[in-house]
């Protein structure tokens, strides 16, 4: 058998398909189709194991009869790790919050560790039943749209504020660490990057690096303005149905500050002609369910250059292994220059 290594993109998805099947097996589902969804940090697989349909909107959001089929990255996430994301889902559930349903294993686990041959070091799987709506990008959204997701941002912090956390919760850190030095790869130390980075676009990230240090130095980490956050809720991390925003993607939850978790979710709004109404909106919704975090108008800037600078972060460190990182590697690095510049000016 050839090497895992060896195979191409196509052979490594379908021998790890062949893994996910054998998972399946362990949360007693029996697959129609099994199909291909992405490959990032995790491979995800779109599972139909019936006849589907539609959900029954606000409170029931899931689609009967289909799954969504997570095989993680390994090295990424520990299995503590993984564990406690499907432990906050899992809690938000019995509130009815909108988000992705864990599938317990047969045993009554969250997790199941598959094997296969061909596969190294097997794969920790988890599964989620499939959420209804649809997505909406910076392009096709509205003022409506920014209002229903800062009802539910501030519906999820509500909940982190209050939840007393089961014992061995393992999630990471957005703090200045996290952003800036793990860049989101959950607890590898990739510092190195910074060295890595062209003089100029080093120089032009600093700033804000030095700028965030000393908003998270002003704001503390009390529980008014820090605690357990999705950390990148924006538009493609939400879907829309049964007048309602659903967040989906809890990968890199973490404990952060609110008004980070914030900013991911504006980010991507910043150029937007309307970028008042949309962030005034976004508040609105907030401010439907608890009041939001203090001095937000002082600090919402700085944490949206985090963002910047952060993402961009992570978007070298993935280029190392991904030839797509790679080749837009230029292109995205422009436009942080641009973005910087712009709306963070030191």
């Amino acid at each position: 058998m050839k090497a895992f290594d060896e195979l191409t993109q196509r052979g490594r998805i379908d021998r790890l398909r062949a893994l996910g099947k054998g998972a399946l097996t362990s949360f007693g589902v029996r697959p129609r189709a099994v199909t291909h969804i992405a490959r990032s940090e995790n491979v995800t697989f779109d599972v139909r194991a019936g006849r589907t349909g539609r959900g029954k909107g606000p409170g029931e959001p899931y689609v009967p009869g289909r799954y969504l089929l997570r095989l993680h990255r390994p090295g990424y996430h520990t299995l503590e790790g993984v564990s406690s994301e499907l432990a906050w889902l899992s809690a938000l559930r019995d509130l009815d919050v909108p988000v992705p349903d864990p599938v317990l294993a047969k045993d009554g686990s969250l997790t199941v560790l598959a094997e296969h041959e061909g596969v190294p070091d097997g794969r920790v799987c988890t599964l989620l039943r499939w959420m209804e709506g649809k997505s909406r990008g910076t392009d096709t959204s509205s003022p409506g749209h920014l209002r229903m997701v800062g009802r539910l941002m501030a519906g999820l912090h509500s909940h982190s504020a209050s939840w007393r956390r089961p014992r061995g919760f393992v999630r990471g850190r957005w703090d200045w660490y996290g952003l800036f030095e793990t860049a989101g790869t959950a607890g590898t130390d990739d510092s190195w990057v910074w060295d890595a980075l062209p003089v100029r676009i080093r120089r032009l990230y600093e700033p804000s690096a030095r700028e965030t240090a000393d908003a998270i130095e002003d704001l503390g980490e009390g529980p008014d303005v820090f605690g357990l956050i999705h950390a990148d809720l924006h538009m493609g991390n939400v879907l829309f149905g049964g007048g309602e925003a659903r967040a989906i993607d809890f990968d890199d939850c973490g404990d952060g500050h609110w008004l980070y978790d914030i900013a991911v979710a504006l980010f991507d709004h910043a150029e937007n002609d309307d970028w008042e109404r949309f962030r005034d909106a976004f508040l609105e919704g907030y401010a439907t369910v608890r009041e939001p975090p203090r001095d937000i108008d002082r600090y919402l800037r700085t944490f949206m250059c985090a963002r910047c600078v952060s993402l961009m972060l992570w978007t070298h460190v993935r280029a190392r292994e991904s030839p797509a990182f790679k080749r837009n590697l230029k292109t995205w690095t422009d436009w942080s220059v641009r973005f910087l510049k712009e709306r963070c000016p030191e």
